[in-house]
């Protein structure tokens, strides 16, 4: 078990509301609401901009497809071209796959309601 981040940024701004849907497939986990810290900042300038523009998570099984997900929830709105930073401690009980992980592998997926992704990575 270990603690990770997730890093994105989107084209278009986010809504107080809005859900991230990350995909993670071979991690594992218990379902249930998970506690995470987060940051945003300036896409281009690095500047550091707000803390606790996402506070709520659930983690889940997905029963169609089995693919385990995060559920993130933005608490505050934010602006066009901002870099978020969402960390998951370890006391979240989330497994990273046993194979470990791939720069850019491509089954990891990030689904945004609202906005549009650009980019996003785990660390």
């Amino acid at each position: 078990m270990s603690s990770f981040t997730l890093t994105f940024a989107s084209s278009l701004p986010i809504s107080a509301g809005d859900k991230v849907f990350v995909f993670l497939p071979g991690f594992r986990g218990t379902n249930g609401n998970v506690s995470v810290t987060s940051r945003s900042y300036d896409w281009i300038s690095g500047n550091p901009l707000s803390f606790g523009i996402i506070s709520s998570a659930q983690w889940l099984l997905e029963s169609d497809q089995e693919i385990p997900m995060l559920i993130l929830g933005a608490d505050k709105e934010v602006t066009s071209k901002t870099r978020i930073e969402v960390t998951i401690s370890t006391s979240a009980g989330i497994f990273l796959p046993s194979t470990g992980l791939s720069p850019n592998q491509e089954d990891l997926k990030l689904n945004l309601t609202g906005s549009v992704v650009i980019f996003w990575r785990l660390r």
